[in-house]
């Protein structure tokens, strides 16, 4: 991209932000205003904090458990999905505390966490609610209840002893029990003769088999009773050596208890509007190169020319005139004020003044050199571009200048002349058409100093009328009377009667509304002349911008004669009779 493009596409970005500042503006206010009313409408939130502390004996074989590691294993168990069950589940059992008891798993995993303080051995276990008793007894009954789950571990990693001190009582009565058997059996033995042995111990020899038979049957008790014993010697000395190889697990203990806070730990209000404010800016300048990037309307002159190769002769501005109310207030059916056409008596100096001074002057430049009368056709895209009004100040400045003018409606479908010259006659351009005699139709407005020819409301067919072979005829004797002939026409677009009605001008003058009218709908409207098979509506036709917010327009900075009239304005004058 060459600095040129560049500079360019800065120059219409900071022209897009410029034009567009108060749009920019409202949306920043306006999302700063919901961000504070949100805030405010918060609830506050409340943090409280329990912390728990990992001490170690600083003996050599521990100092592994020292490091970071250790400390941030007991942050993830304490974060872990069956410590959140467990609190979760306890919680929800407690009768104590009804609002914690509904408490959600999702809500409990949101607002808890834990961490390690920096530069300890401290964990921090905090809970955050809109209520400070429940913030404060969540956060320590997480505490609390890992380390009764640490208490719960260091007692199933010494329940092997608990096992054998179960075990040993059992197989010491088994032991004496298979002693006992030995010796009753021994007993009854001698009582019954079949002596198998001395008082000292010493076996004698069985002396038949019922003896021997006896005596392998003493013998099986001696084995079982010495196997019992040994079993039991075993676990004893077992259970005495998992004793002396128990190691005491690190000490953990809560430092400190969480208390219900008192200040929110949730932002300040106020504070959420720096943040909206400057979001909502950039979304507005975003929006604002969008649309103006997406914008087609026309804005300037050379949007006209470059889209239908015509010139385009003035930028008419929006007429407000106020200052005229009063003085003609009584006739005017103009929207917020008197007609604009008005002006020219009362401030001919005035920016909508000179803009239908360019106008006439432009189109009427060439009859003026020939000396002859001109026909003028004023026309539009579509609806509501101005046309009318436009055709009568266009009428009304030629009579300013000493010619004779007739003003012509021909816009069958929306009549506008009669509502202008706040007339009420039921005759005029039908009537013309029909053959009757202009002299008869023929109205005179003797505060504009012109003719005009009215179109009361008729709904009729106009193509009839217009393809009369006396149409021509009828428009050169008027052209004959007159030194300029204005027709007010239907818009191009819709519409049949306006492509027939160019011909027969010698001037064709299209209203274009500006920021109204795209480029691509007044390119085909333009084109309705070009299929009649006219090679020189380039050169017949001119263009005029109607409706211009000067105040806006200059903000384009297009160095026309629009910005001009904003920054340089002319003194205001009395109008002079001359």
């Amino acid at each position: 991209m060459s600095a040129h493009q560049e500079a360019s596409n800065i120059h219409d970005i900071a022209g897009a932000l410029r034009r567009r500042w108060k749009m920019i503006t409202a949306l920043g206010l306006v999302a700063a205003f919901l961000a504070a009313a949100v805030g405010f409408i918060l609830p506050p939130r409340y943090t409280a904090k329990s912390q728990i502390v990992l001490e170690i004996p600083g003996t050599p074989t521990t100092l592994g458990w020292l490091d970071d590691a250790a400390v941030e294993t007991r942050v993830q168990l304490l974060m872990s999905g069956a410590h959140l069950k467990r609190l979760h589940e306890s919680l929800a059992s407690d009768t104590e505390h009804p609002t914690a008891a509904r408490i959600s798993y999702d809500v409990l995993e949101h607002n808890l966490n834990v961490y390690k303080e920096i530069h300890s051995r401290v964990i921090a276990v905090t809970y955050t609610d809109n209520n400070p008793e429940i913030a404060a007894f969540v956060a320590n009954k997480s505490a609390e209840l890992y380390l009764d789950t640490l208490a719960d571990q260091s007692r199933s990693e010494r329940g092997d002893i608990k096992a054998l001190d179960a075990q040993i009582p059992a197989v010491r009565a088994q032991v004496q029990r298979a002693k006992a058997a030995v010796q009753a059996y021994r007993a009854a033995s001698i009582s019954t003769g079949s002596k198998v042995a001395d008082s000292s111990g010493k076996t004698i020899q069985p002396t038949n088999r019922d003896a021997r038979l006896a005596d392998a049957k003493l013998r099986d008790l001696e084995r079982e009773a010495a196997a019992a014993t040994q079993f039991y010697d075993n676990l004893v000395k077992r259970r005495q050596d998992l004793a002396s190889q128990e190691v005491p697990p690190p000490e953990v203990r809560i430092a400190s208890v969480a208390i219900p806070p008192e200040q929110p730990s949730s932002l300040n209000p106020l504070l959420f509007l720096p943040p909206a404010l400057v979001f909502a800016l950039i979304m507005g300048a975003f929006l604002a190169i969008t649309l103006e990037r997406l914008d087609t309307t026309v804005r300037n002159q050379q949007d006209v020319a470059n889209a239908l190769g015509i010139p385009c002769v003035a930028l008419v501005p929006k007429y407000e005139g106020a200052s005229l109310s009063r003085w003609y207030s009584r006739k005017s059916s103009f929207k917020g004020g008197p007609a604009p056409y008005l002006s020219f008596l009362k401030n001919p100096f005035s920016p909508y003044s000179e803009a239908i001074r360019s106008t006439v002057i432009s189109t009427l430049e060439q009859a003026q050199k020939k000396g002859h009368p001109q026909t003028v056709i004023v026309t539009s895209s579509v609806q509501g571009e101005g046309k009318t009004t436009l055709a009568v100040s266009f009428a009304t400045y030629a009579a300013q200048l000493g010619r004779k003018v007739l003003l012509i409606d021909f816009d069958f479908r929306k009549p506008g002349v009669l509502e202008h010259l706040a007339g009420s006659d039921e005759t005029g351009t039908l009537e013309l058409l029909a053959g009757r005699p202009a002299a008869d139709l023929i109205k005179h407005h003797a505060e504009l100093g012109i003719d005009y020819l009215p179109l009361p409301r008729h709904w009729i067919d106009p193509l009839p009328l217009l393809q009369c072979p006396n149409l021509p005829e009828l428009l050169q004797q008027l052209r004959g009377r007159y030194d300029c002939v204005v027709i007010d026409s239907a818009p191009l677009l819709g519409t049949t009667e306006t492509r027939l009605l160019s011909m027969m001008a010698d001037k064709v003058v299209l209203a274009v509304r500006w920021g109204s009218t795209r480029q691509d709908i007044m390119q085909h409207a333009f084109r309705q002349l070009q299929t009649l098979g006219e090679t020189h509506d380039n050169k017949r036709a001119v263009a005029v911008i109607t409706r211009v917010d000067l105040k806006l327009h200059s903000r384009y900075r297009f160095g026309d004669v629009g910005e001009v009239l904003v920054r340089f304005p002319y003194p205001q004058a009395q109008a002079r009779q001359i």
